[in-house]
């Protein structure tokens, strides 16, 4: 490996590091869901550079190591498979996430196990060309739920510019690098265009951090109106101590298990409440809840 191309790589792991370390202090600080899936998403992408990176740095791997690396990056693209849309269904509404998520789940989880029999039951099945086809899938949908999709009072970019920028990004630059990066070699005249395997995964990797790392700010952290709710907002609308809290609470991102679990209320309870709070507010929905919220910041 030469040392342009150890640099290159280099700087695209320590740039997946910085990033996923900076999401880690951010989730610290605020536990909502759309920081988890983004985590969740995170983690697996950096294993699989990490594969990727060890296989470069040691050309010559071969053995139990080289097919244990191989494994891990397609039980991590696997995982993708499904981290990838559920972040997706975070950052923007779809009418039809609820069929998708599982049959994502579904896809990741039989691809996984696919994975592991054929590592222990020798099989002849391209198994690396369906998880790239499969994660291909995946990232075209997410990206489109991305662009398409009603944002979610958990976006920190209520103006859904930043996703659908990733999207777009996405879409145009993510199929040509995985297939230059993975097909280059095996293919005749682009073998001759690219004698060594191109820059293009660990170019995308190190451009898609970078646009993660620009979004982290106070906003991305938590939600502006989190602490700073207008007391004339709780006194025109009568809200109870109680149902302050659990305003507090929803506008995290939590669902009504997760307020029950953190003010030790039942499920139920937490749901009287929030319909309580829309029925005394006159609102529908979370949303108008949070644009209710923010007017009356403003005032």
């Amino acid at each position: 490996m030469n040392f342009l191309r150890f640099l290159f790589w280099g700087l695209a792991y320590s740039g997946g590091i910085t990033c996923l370390a900076v999401y880690f202090i951010c989730f610290f600080m605020d536990k909502n869901r759309f920081l988890k899936n983004m985590l969740l998403m995170l983690v697996p992408f950096l294993v699989v550079i990490t594969c990727l990176f060890l296989m470069e740095i040691f050309d010559t791997v071969y053995g139990v190591i080289k097919v244990a690396l191989s494994a891990i990056t397609l039980l991590a693209s696997s995982a993708l498979i499904y981290t990838i849309p559920r972040f997706a269904h975070t950052a923007k509404s779809s009418v039809i996430e609820k069929v998708m998520n599982p049959v994502f789940a579904a896809a990741a989880t039989l691809l996984s196990a696919a994975i592991i029999i054929v590592e222990f039951i020798p099989m002849k099945i391209a198994l690396k060309e369906i998880v790239l086809i499969s994660l291909g899938i995946s990232i075209f949908y997410s990206m489109c739920v991305l662009l398409f999709g009603k944002a979610s009072v958990l976006l920190p970019d209520r103006s859904g510019r930043f996703t659908r920028a990733i999207a777009v990004v996405c879409i145009c630059l993510l199929p040509g690098f995985i297939f230059l990066d993975f097909f280059s070699q095996q293919i005749a005249f682009l073998s001759r265009i690219f004698p060594q395997k191109p820059y293009t995964l660990p170019a995308f990797y190190l451009f898609f951090n970078i646009m993660l790392l620009t979004r982290v700010n106070s906003s991305s952290i938590k939600l502006t109106i989190q602490d700073n709710i207008s007391d004339n907002f709780f006194k025109e609308f009568r809200v109870s101590k109680r149902e302050r809290e659990i305003i507090r609470e929803l506008i995290k991102g939590k669902t009504y298990k997760e307020i029950g679990e953190s003010l030790f209320i039942s499920f139920s309870t937490a749901r009287t409440h929030v319909y309580s709070i829309y029925r005394k507010t006159n609102v529908g929905n979370k949303i108008e809840l949070i644009h209710l919220l923010k007017a009356y910041q403003k005032r």
